[in-house]
């Protein structure tokens, strides 16, 4: 049972942790397989404006998805050809 009183609302002081936790979750289902096999990718594409980058190069600036020793792997699984494409990893 919930008991009110333990629920809390604040305002608009957390709004920076609700923008992050819903950029981190759509880039985290676009790199995660769901259980059928499949990656949702459309929100770590639309959000690739505002993502911070230098010089055309996102990973290990604005994202930070996985150490260089994995970068290989991106050339090898199809899931992941969308950062090939759109974030210019490998």
């Amino acid at each position: 049972m919930i008991n009110p009183e333990q629920i809390s609302a604040h305002g608009v002081k957390r709004m920076g942790l609700q923008i992050a936790d819903a950029v981190a979750s759509g880039f985290f289902f676009a790199v995660n397989q769901s259980a059928y096999g499949f990656v949702e990718d459309r929100y770590a594409r639309m959000l690739k404006d505002v993502v911070y980058h230098n010089n055309g190069r996102w990973n290990g600036y604005g994202l930070k998805f996985w150490p260089k020793e994995c970068e290989p792997q991106l050339k090898t699984e199809s899931h992941y050809k969308w950062l090939l494409d759109d974030y210019s990893f490998g």
